[in-house]
């Protein structure tokens, strides 16, 4: 299996807890001082936590926190087992953003070794639209990673509710998020390029 459902996290993370538990219960210092794992995930994960991707899956889980090499093996591990991608669980995300407190929801999961929390509403809508920006500057639409932040960013606008016919009603939208459109020129740009007489400028057909 390539891609994930919230489900199939939510197990991978449930076996996880109970591997994590075996191995300190075994006598693994390590894994007994670690203790909590700490994940704070950004990108898919916590597009669908939130119910804002459309499509409902995602590849893996990226967490802005460091992972220590003695959980990795068992991530690997349970990854296997669930026929899901191996590094389901990793700490190799491109996000720059920095891990302010406030900005992080925590998911309320029953694990004992695990705590996760997820990027909140708008700083998913900041980080999405941020890098749709650096894609656009540079004229890096080409494939389909490329478009992919892009079509997350008008995902979320959708999923939210938010339409518009026109850049000012999306300024007033955005605003209620204290989010201003007007510091992604290129996105902006590209969103009234792309309007169009039917009052939405976004479909699902977009990112499937």
């Amino acid at each position: 299996m390539d891609v994930c459902k919230l489900d199939d996290f939510k197990r991978a993370f449930e076996k996880l807890d109970i591997e994590i538990d075996k191995e300190i219960k075994s006598g693994d210092k390590e894994l007994e001082e670690l203790s909590p794992l700490i994940v704070k995930a950004i990108g898919g994960f916590a597009l669908l936590y939130h119910e804002l991707r459309i499509g409902a899956v995602t590849a893996d889980i990226d967490s802005t926190v460091g992972i220590p090499s003695c959980y990795k093996k068992i991530i690997k591990r349970v990854g296997k087992e669930l026929d899901i991608p191996e590094d389901w669980l990793n700490d190799h995300s491109k996000s720059d953003m920095a891990l302010v407190e406030g900005k992080w929801e925590s998911i309320s999961w029953k694990l004992r070794h695990i705590q996760v929390y997820v990027l909140n509403t708008r700083e998913l809508m900041l980080d999405k639209c941020g890098w749709a920006e650096r894609n656009l500057s540079g004229n890096m639409l080409t494939d389909r990673d490329d478009v992919k932040d892009l079509n997350d960013f008008l995902g979320i606008l959708w999923k939210l509710g938010i339409r518009y016919s026109n850049i000012d009603e999306l300024r007033t939208e955005l605003s209620k998020f204290n989010f201003d459109i007007d510091d992604y020129p290129n996105v902006k740009q590209y969103i009234e390029n792309d309007l169009n007489d039917d009052d939405i400028i976004w479909s699902e057909k977009t990112i499937k």
